[in-house]
């Protein structure tokens, strides 16, 4: 049987790598061009005001992550356990790079998102490690039952994949845990045109 694994109980499926969310930042009571204005009068770049935290303590803003998940790099990668043993690892690219394939080894669905061109201000934000763990029992297990869903985010003339999603056998599984560092962090406003 194709990509048969295993067939016992507890599956652990481990993303590694980098992992990229897109949130979008919403002042309360201060408008764009105020922030303008503020970072002018600071001398600093507007970009470096949002990133400030000590700036953003005392102005109230809402975070909402519009966008999440394992990103491409040589590092990122899934990995699945089955009883605690290693069974397989799945980089990243191969994933995505399934369009030459006569029969794709991994059923794989990508959705894309055009995020709107209407004068707010959005959060990139890149981290590194255990960016999702999934560990669910069956009585078989098999590496078609799983079904990887990409999003395709276009923002400002950026585009970023990310795997957002899996499915076993028409079930989403859920993170239970992941441990993760920031390592790194930027701004993008839309444009408005």
């Amino acid at each position: 049987m194709k990509n048969k694994l295993d067939s016992h109980h507890k599956v652990v499926i481990n993303l590694h790598g980098l992992a990229c969310s897109i949130k979008e930042v919403r002042y309360i009571n201060i408008s764009i061009d105020e922030l303008n204005n503020i970072a002018h009068t600071l001398r600093v770049p507007i970009e470096e005001l949002v990133l400030d935290e000590e700036f953003n303590t005392f102005n109230h803003r809402e975070v909402k992550v519009i966008h999440h998940g394992l990103t491409m790099n040589t590092k990122s990668q899934v990995e699945i356990r089955i009883n605690g043993r290693k069974k397989r690892t799945i980089y990243f690219h191969e994933l995505i790079e399934q369009g030459g394939l006569l029969f794709p080894l991994y059923d794989v669905s990508s959705i894309d998102y055009a995020v709107p061109n209407d004068q707010n201000i959005y959060m990139i934000e890149q981290e590194m490690g255990l960016i999702a763990s999934y560990s669910f029992a069956v009585e078989k297990f098999e590496i078609d039952y799983l079904k990887f869903e990409f999003s395709r985010v276009s923002i400002d003339k950026q585009e970023f994949v990310l795997l957002t999603k899996i499915n076993c056998k028409e079930f989403e599984l859920l993170s239970r845990k992941s441990d993760t560092v920031v390592v790194g962090s930027y701004v993008v406003f839309s444009s408005g045109d």
